[in-house]
């Protein structure tokens, strides 16, 4: 029997830190992200070769929220004025008991929320009414998460 497609995602965003959590993200945990993006930007000498910090960078991405409580937790989350992680996961995958079981890359995203909205959008077919909550990161700190190891990338030196 094959697996079900709908326990398989392209991404998924999770409001903590995959590499310092001590049991599996449980997909009631996680967001499914319809969008993302950012780009970081080095200055480069006449080789190519990247020097000096890496400048501030704004993580702008949006994701779909299935259920009031689960828009209500990540609103709060997001109003809050602290650095924060947001671990973003690409094709990840949750086991029978919704546990996550396995993910081809990811990052995790230290930073502070700097723009919240919030959108309803109709349903069809008789589902429940979806909230799409849309948000900007300002980057802090950047954790490459691969299969052979983790490379970070720091782009605000901070104290915390």
């Amino acid at each position: 029997m094959g697996e079900v497609i709908s326990n398989q995602l392209k991404a998924v965003l999770c409001t903590d830190d995959v590499t310092s959590s001590v049991a599996p993200f449980s997909r009631d945990d996680c967001y499914t992200i319809q969008h993302f993006e950012y780009k970081c930007e080095r200055s480069r000498d006449e080789h190519g070769t990247p020097f000096g910090s890496t400048l501030s960078v704004v993580l702008k991405t949006s994701v779909k929220v299935t259920s009031a409580d689960a828009g209500k937790i990540l609103l709060e989350r997001l109003g809050q004025d602290s650095r924060y992680p947001f671990t973003i996961l690409f094709s990840a995958s949750f086991d029978s008991s919704r546990r996550l079981k396995d993910y081809d890359a990811g990052m995790v995203v230290y930073g502070y929320v700097v723009d919240v909205t919030e959108t309803h959008v109709a349903s069809s077919q008789g589902q429940a009414q979806q909230m799409q909550i849309a948000f900007d990161i300002l980057v802090s700190s950047i954790t490459y998460l691969g299969t052979e190891s983790n490379k970070s990338l720091c782009l605000i030196r901070n104290n915390d």
